[in-house]
């Protein structure tokens, strides 16, 4: 399990704390197969080219918030000294 605060500072103001929680599980016991998943808040500040690009720049966008979530599967396996698979 891995779990993750980040907070970030712009404009000498706090941005909204940034949490995020996963985890690995071994599937198979002899064999090097894990299922890994997370969830994480997310928090973007408009960049300086979001806001004033030209063409195409908008001074009135405001900052992005939301929840990503993700899962996979990680499988490696050794077969001699010369060979290594790994699958991600």
């Amino acid at each position: 399990m891995s779990l993750l605060l980040r907070i970030e500072m712009a404009d000498a103001e706090l941005l909204p704390l940034m949490p995020r929680i996963g985890f690995n599980y071994q599937v198979l016991k002899n064999e090097q197969f894990y299922f890994s998943a997370s969830i994480s808040r997310n928090y973007n500040l408009p960049t300086l080219n979001d806001l004033y690009w030209y063409p195409g720049g908008n001074k009135e966008l405001k900052a992005e918030s939301g929840i990503e979530v993700e899962s996979g599967l990680n499988f490696s396996k050794t077969l001699n000294t010369s060979f290594h698979f790994q699958w991600l």
